[in-house]
């Protein structure tokens, strides 16, 4: 979307996708300086986890708070079961 955005500024992505998309954002900053911890693919999928599409449907508060503390927790399990995974990998 960011891309699509920089194409057309005036273009408009909707109530319920734009607010997925900032909070998103939120989460993974775009063409961060810095790079995080996990690769961008499991931060997506750590936000996409611990938020249902639902959360974004409706309603004016920025969930971005929310968003953020709920993918640091499943950022969290993530972490801890590729850690598991990779003690049974060297055990196996």
């Amino acid at each position: 979307m960011n891309v699509r955005a920089a194409q057309k500024p005036t273009r408009s992505f909707g109530a319920a996708p734009t607010a997925a998309w900032q909070s998103l954002r939120a989460v993974i900053p775009w063409q961060a300086d810095s790079r995080p911890e996990l690769p961008a693919g499991e931060l997506a999928y750590a936000f996409m986890v611990a938020q249902p599409a639902s959360a974004f449907m409706g309603g004016e508060q920025d969930p971005a708070a929310e968003v953020r503390a709920a993918t640091r927790r499943a950022k969290h399990v993530i972490k801890t079961r590729r850690a598991i995974l990779r003690r049974q990998a060297r055990r196996g």
